[in-house]
């Protein structure tokens, strides 16, 4: 157990203790032999925005037979999870104010937008913007504290408007020192979108009265109408989105981003890693450009005799990013036969790299549900790995022969352990497919059949005014098709068994695949339909017409809008997934409705005989 940041309520300790099963086997002559400890923490992407790290930092329990040295490198990241702008900016080695520079910090900033910190706002670049993420855009703010003071009389201010990003209409302008801070509102021109990717617009905005201060802040005021918000769909939810705004420069004199340095500071530090409790000295060795661009930089032991755990179990923890900016994803502690430290940086088996021993892959045709491929120069068995997530439903073959279920490689995809061979034919297929074109296929057959049926020549019948032909008559006399049959029912009144029981089935239907009001709807045409022949068109023709308005829709919306194709794509047209079901719906109560006036199902005591 430990304890909470105030040292008084116990707190669970979450650590993972590493595999004992080969220390067990080799016991003390584990130490004439080299070892390798590689730990990784779980995380996500920085974009992903509903889901957090599963490991916010490292925990590991190792236990060793003999005690021994290990050289440490690591891969080490910019954080996401940084509590402020300013600590991204001083892992990044950006001085705030009181080393000379700026300390800027805002109220969030976009999920994984490294770049787009409040810093960016003040880096005299136009194409870095400060964004606050998504939803409600109103009382989000930049903060600056200068390392001396600004005079402030007008922004030339910088904002993004290509109709990707919502737009500011008024700003709060507060200069003063410390928190007393002078507030003026300032509003912003009429700023339309335009088409440009990224485009911007710059308007001089004057404040009422110049201030003068070393701190800074620029407020999105909290009420109505200080943003004109531009929307997106969700993907998660389906619901409308407001998109976040984008200021690219605020524009005031004197408010100027110190510049960022082109590395990283490699001085020894001991904050990101310690073991039982002590700090390890680590330096860190890379670019800003790559720490920016979400690149793993490499952290290395500073002292060469590495570290020395004893014998028995040491526990390694690395610091969570909150505080420090950097995140260490990676570990690799390394120790020669012998027990001292290993500095080697090489692969960890000796003579082996990455690719090394492996046969030629050639794809020779790629489609959605299936790819061809030749093998070359596989001297010994090898395996295959599909980067398509898990499912038995990914088949394979080679050389003609299944190789089986496929292996989960990599925690998600997927796998076959493949024979040897000169040259192998590989062949990989998703077969659900096959039954998505056989119902395909099907469909079509069955359409080409009913028009079939409705088309063939028929001999003609004698037919009753109301078209209605007896019961006894139909048998041996079939009538051809007509048209007019199309725009009225024909035959006697139905029942009030069949309006009670078809009224209900409409009422139902319509409740329960499409909306209460649906169902309402459904179950008045049907009311009305087994009562006024002549409302046949509203569903003959109501369906067809009310789907083939379904459709242009989506057409005209994808054509007006360029919504991007994706698993999340049938998402931005669900509102019309409850019209679609209306005219299938239309279509299936006028085949009912038409049998009931044909007295087919429901006959009564004045039936026909």
């Amino acid at each position: 157990m430990a304890v909470d940041e105030d040292g008084t309520r116990p707190v669970a300790d979450d650590v993972v203790r590493l595999p004992t099963d080969l220390m067990d086997v080799t016991g003390h002559d584990a130490l004439d032999r080299p070892l390798a400890v590689v730990l990784t923490r779980l995380r996500v992407a920085g974009t992903v925005a509903v889901r957090s790290d599963p490991e916010r930092s490292m925990a590991r329990t190792l236990s060793l037979p003999d005690a021994r040295s290990f050289a440490v490198t690591g891969q080490v990241r910019l954080s996401n999870r940084a509590v402020g702008d300013n600590v991204v900016d001083a892992a990044l080695g950006v001085p705030g104010a009181d080393d000379g520079g700026v300390t800027a910090t805002s109220s969030r900033r976009l999920p994984g937008g490294l770049v787009n910190r409040a810093m960016a706002a003040i880096d005299g670049d136009p194409d870095t913007w400060w964004s606050p993420g998504f939803l409600d855009q109103r009382g989000e703010f930049v903060d600056y504290v200068a390392a001396r003071p600004v005079t402030v009389d007008h922004l030339d201010l910088t904002v993004l408007n290509d109709g990707r990003h919502s737009v500011p209409r008024s700003l709060e302008v507060a200069v003063g020192e410390g928190d007393d801070l002078d507030v003026q509102t300032v509003d912003l021109p009429t700023i339309d979108d335009q088409t440009t990717e990224n485009g911007t617009t710059t308007v001089t905005l004057r404040l009422p009265r110049t201030v003068r201060g070393r701190h800074v802040r620029v407020t999105v005021p909290d009420r109505d109408g200080s943003v004109r918000d531009v929307e997106t769909l969700d993907w998660f939810t389906g619901k409308p989105l407001i998109m976040p705004i984008g200021l690219a420069e605020l524009g005031i004199p004197g408010l100027e981003a110190p510049p960022m340095p082109a590395r990283i500071d490699d001085t020894c530090r001991d904050d990101l890693l310690e073991v039982d409790g002590r700090g390890v000295a680590l330096s860190i060795s890379g670019t800003t450009a790559d720490l920016l661009a979400g690149k793993a930089l490499t952290a290395r032991t500073c002292d060469d005799d590495g570290v020395g755990l004893p014998e028995g179990s040491s526990t390694l923890r690395t610091a969570r990013a909150d505080f420090t900016g950097l995140d260490v994803d990676r570990l690799v502690l390394r120790s020669a036969a012998g027990g001292d430290a290993d500095a080697e940086q090489g692969a960890l088996v000796a003579g082996s790299r990455p690719g090394d021993g492996r046969p030629d892959v050639r794809v020779d045709a790629q489609g959605r549900t299936s790819i061809d491929a030749t093998v070359t120069d596989a001297d010994q068995p090898f395996w295959i790995v599909l980067g398509q997530s898990y499912n038995q439903g990914w088949h394979a073959s080679a050389d003609g022969e299944d190789l089986g279920p496929p292996t989960l490689v990599d925690g998600y995809a997927n796998g076959w352990e493949v024979p040897a061979g000169a040259s192998v034919d590989i062949h990989l297929e998703w077969t659900p497919q096959r039954v998505v074109w056989g119902a395909i296929w099907a469909s079509l057959g069955f359409v080409l059949v009913a028009l079939v049926l409705a088309l063939r020549p028929r001999r003609a019948a004698d037919v009753a005014d109301d078209g209605w032909v007896p019961l006894d008559a139909r048998p041996s006399m079939p009538r051809p098709f007509q048209l007019a049959r199309l725009l009225r029912y024909a035959g006697p009144t139905p029942s009030r068994f069949a309006l009670v029981a078809t009224v209900a089935a409409a009422l139902v239907a319509g409740f329960a695949l499409v909306s209460p009001a649906a169902g309402i709807g459904l179950a008045v045409v049907a009311g009305l339909a087994l009562r006024v022949p002549r409302i046949r068109p509203v569903l003959v023709l109501g369906g067809p017409a009310l789907f083939g308005a379904s459709a242009l829709v989506l057409l005209a919306r994808q054509a007006v809008s360029s919504l991007p194709t994706g698993f999340d794509w049938p998402t931005y047209y669900d509102v019309l997934q409850g019209p679609a079901w209306v005219a299938v719906l239309l279509l299936v109560l006028d085949a009912v409705v038409d049998r009931c006036w044909l007295r087919r199902w429901w006959p009564t005591a004045d039936s026909p005989a």
